[in-house]
């Protein structure tokens, strides 16, 4: 298991659910940093972030959707923010494995 480390600016991001809601598209989690401190980052570092919001469709319980094997892949999409990040949860297309955005 990870220590907790003392200093807090070394510590693992976490972010915590929010907020919850449905939409005839589907749902969307939105979850923010709890903890903020004076911390020097670089423009690559999570702790940038301070919201992720996940897309994602309902599940029909009468398809095929709960059949195994089920998988689920996501995209991340692009943020009008840096202080943002949205993810897209779909249904995994044929044989797909990995796929990054050029």
């Amino acid at each position: 298991m990870r220590q907790h480390h003392l200093d807090p600016c070394r510590r693992a991001v976490v972010f915590h659910l929010d907020r919850v809601y449905s939409q005839r598209e589907g749902i969307t989690s939105v979850y923010r940093i709890m903890e903020t401190h004076n911390c020097t980052f670089g423009m690559t570092s999570p702790r940038r972030i301070q919201e992720i919001k996940v897309y994602s469709q309902k599940l029909n319980l009468d398809l095929k959707q709960l059949q195994a094997p089920r998988r689920q892949c996501c995209d991340i999409l692009p943020s009008s923010s840096e202080k943002l990040m949205e993810i897209n949860i779909r249904a995994c297309h044929e044989e797909e494995l990995v796929y990054k955005r050029p």
